[in-house]
């Protein structure tokens, strides 16, 4: 109780930055520990001075518990692939640029930077294996509409170590019928 009374003095006096809505952890009558998310707003007199507050909070105990599983579930799912040495990754064929997980940052040998274009993929697979891959790729993926399903091998991008890799992938069809993404 000592935090939300010197919360409330604090408001009162024109101390708290109110702009962003405040967490915390209450404990009910049944000793039951909930978490609410607060909303303050200082009512002031016509000179400008603080003569109140109005305070609103919404049980979010439900949502936090959701979005600890969710991270969880995250971690255990990275975990998963870094023992797999699987990675995956989301191509949005209209905008021409594919997002990664980090394991397969890692067996590609980029970061954040690098160019995620299919230029940029095709840079990553090995010189033997270019033109086969850009030909499966615009011919029978995109041009047939059929699952990305090819075994080839890349250049590992940091340490130069050539890769064989399971590349796999399913379309996504936009409303015309057209493939939009491929993950």
């Amino acid at each position: 109780r000592e935090p939300f009374k010197k919360g409330h003095i604090d408001c009162m006096k024109g101390l708290m930055d109110l702009s962003h809505p405040i967490d915390h952890a209450i404990i009910t009558a049944t000793g039951e520990v909930r978490m609410f998310t607060w909303s303050d707003t200082q009512l002031r007199n016509d000179a400008g001075e603080i003569i109140g507050s109005i305070s609103s909070g919404i049980d979010i105990t439900e949502r936090t518990k959701v979005q600890q599983k969710l991270i969880q579930s995250e971690q255990l799912l990275k975990q998963a692939h870094k023992l797999a040495k699987i990675g995956h990754y989301t191509l949005d064929i209209i905008q021409d640029f594919w997002s990664s997980s980090e394991e397969l940052d890692l067996m590609f040998g980029i970061d954040c930077h690098y160019q995620r274009t299919t230029f940029g993929w095709t840079e990553i697979i090995h010189p033997e294996h270019r033109q086969e891959m850009h030909d499966y790729f615009v011919q029978q993926v995109i041009g047939q509409k059929q699952s990305f399903d090819k075994v080839y091998r890349i250049i590992n991008q940091t340490t130069q170590e050539t890769l064989w890799v399971h590349g796999k992938g399913h379309l996504k069809f936009g409303e015309d019928g057209h493939p939009t993404e491929m993950f």
